[in-house]
């Protein structure tokens, strides 16, 4: 005897439950022709008829009623064994500080989504130590940020290089004192990577808290020098527009430009959820290749 096909049971099962093979085939998306061709094989097969056929009805017999629970059995074991193989859903929760959810991040969120259209993506904007947090809390599955990260719990490595340019608009840049602890300032806040590295890189010459007005995103802080409020420095992808068409102006002198790394962080111990691996390889990829 040949062997049963799932096509065959499938048949079976749902003229069996629907009563017909008119809503059998509906059921199946198949022809009424495909359905009866099927139940007409599995019976020759088997060697018995699986339904009285009464007028133009079909009625399950006793060798369907003993079939139909074995049949429902084996069409779910063979469900069980496609399931073993199909890819489990992506659902990434992501923290990135300002510069890099702005204006690093949306580009890889785009060339994922491409790869992975059915992905469920969550970003949340904030800075490096509330990036700490979340991860550290598992709220996070990874986080991209400014700042350095040292925390045993936590592994991190460089991602990319940023440059943070030192820029007014051309009428503040006229009436700057020499020298630059008296200048306004617009910087991010205590907490921040940006500011972190600025008070690091700028050592002494990190100006005095009464000529720093502190705001909380790196947009904000790229308006209000926009607006004249201070001399800020801002990442060079956030700038190519206001430098071009002249806006702002870059400050010359000693430490114009920094150079920073940006970091990749994750939970040293935290599993892995579906689809991070696959993120994480199109973030480390050389730009050109993303």
């Amino acid at each position: 005897m040949n062997a049963l096909t799932l096509k065959q049971l499938r048949a079976f099962v749902q003229v069996a439950e629907q009563g017909s093979i008119a809503r059998a085939a509906g059921q199946l998306s198949l022809t009424q022709p495909a359905v009866s061709l099927a139940l007409k094989e599995l019976e020759q097969q088997l060697g018995v008829a699986l339904f009285d056929r009464i007028g133009r009805g079909l009625v399950i017999n006793q060798h369907g009623e003993r079939l139909l629970p074995q049949a429902r059995a084996t069409l779910a074991e063979a469900a069980g064994c496609e399931a073993l193989f199909v890819a489990p859903p992506v659902n990434l929760s992501l923290v990135a500080t300002h510069t890099v959810g702005n204006y690093y991040l949306p580009f890889y969120l785009g060339a994922f989504r491409q790869t992975r259209p059915e992905a469920r993506l969550r970003v949340e904007v904030v800075n490096t130590r509330a990036a700490v947090e979340r991860l550290l809390s598992l709220q996070a599955d990874l986080a991209l940020v400014e700042g350095p990260v040292s925390h045993p719990m936590l592994a991190c490595q460089v991602w990319r290089e940023d440059t943070l340019q030192r820029v007014a608009t051309p009428a503040l840049l006229r009436q700057l004192p020499q020298q630059s602890q008296r200048w306004p300032w617009v910087m991010r806040e205590t907490g921040s990577g940006t500011r972190a590295v600025l008070e690091t890189r700028l050592g002494k010459a990190f100006p005095p808290q009464q000529q720093i007005i502190e705001l909380g995103s790196a947009e904000a802080i790229r308006q209000a020098v926009l607006a004249g409020a201070g001399v800020g420095y801002i990442s060079t992808v956030a700038l190519r527009s206001a430098l071009a068409d002249g806006r702002l102006a870059t400050v010359p002198g000693e430490r114009e430009r920094i150079s920073r790394p940006l970091f990749l962080v994750r939970h040293r111990e935290r599993t892995a959820p579906p689809g991070l691996a696959a993120l994480e390889a199109l973030l480390m990829a050389p730009p050109g290749d993303a």
